[in-house]
C-alpha cells in the first residue's frame, strides 16, 4: 500500500482535511521496545512515513518490578490509539480516546517481558495496527496482532 493510498483512505474515511494536515506535518521515527532493561524508550506506529501514534513509559517504570505504566497518544485528530499486550495467553487492549489527548495505561507481568503493539482506529471501523514501520490496515474493525515489539525489564 503506498503513502498516497493510505492518505486517500484516511481522507475518505474521515472526510476531514484535519487528518491530512496532521499526517503531513509529523516526522517519521523508528520504534523499539518501551523498556530495554532499565532504559525508557519512546515508541511509535509509522504509516507510510508519518508518525500516527506515539507511546512512552512513565518515568521510573523500567525498574524490573513487573509493573509497566505508559502513555499513548494518537497523532491524527479524531482517531483513537490503543496499546495491545500479550500476556503469554491472549492479547489485551488498552484504549485511549478519540480526542487526541494522552491516555495512561498500566499492566503487570511476572517476568517483566511481554509482546506489545499499537493500533489506531476511527470509530472501530478503519483500523491500523503494527509496530514501528510494520503495519496492516483494514476497514472491518478488526485488530490484527501480527507485527509486535518486545517490552522487557519493567
Amino acid at each position: 500500500m503506498t503513502r498516497k493510498h493510505v492518505l486517500r483512505t484516511l481522507a475518505s474515511t474521515t472526510a476531514t482535511a484535519g487528518v491530512l494536515t496532521a499526517l503531513a506535518v509529523v516526522a517519521p521515527a523508528v520504534a523499539s521496545a518501551r523498556c530495554g532493561g532499565a532504559s525508557e524508550i519512546r515508541s511509535t506506529l509509522v504509516v507510510d512515513g508519518a508518525v500516527v501514534l506515539a507511546e512512552r513509559p512513565v518515568p521510573g517504570t523500567c525498574n524490573g518490578n513487573g509493573y509497566y505504566q505508559g502513555q499513548v497518544q494518537s497523532k491524527v485528530d479524531g482517531w483513537r490509539p490503543s496499546v495491545w499486550v500479550h500476556d503469554g495467553t491472549s492479547w489485551t487492549g488498552h484504549f485511549g480516546d478519540y480526542d487526541g489527548t494522552s491516555a495512561n495505561y498500566s499492566y503487570t507481568d511476572e517476568d517483566s517481558t511481554s509482546r506489545m503493539h499499537f493500533c489506531l482506529d476511527w470509530k472501530d471501523i478503519a483500523v491500523y495496527c503494527g509496530w514501528g514501520t510494520e503495519w496492516s490496515q483494514n476497514n472491518a474493525g478488526i485488530y490484527y496482532h501480527g507485527d509486535y515489539g518486545v517490552n522487557h525489564g519493567f
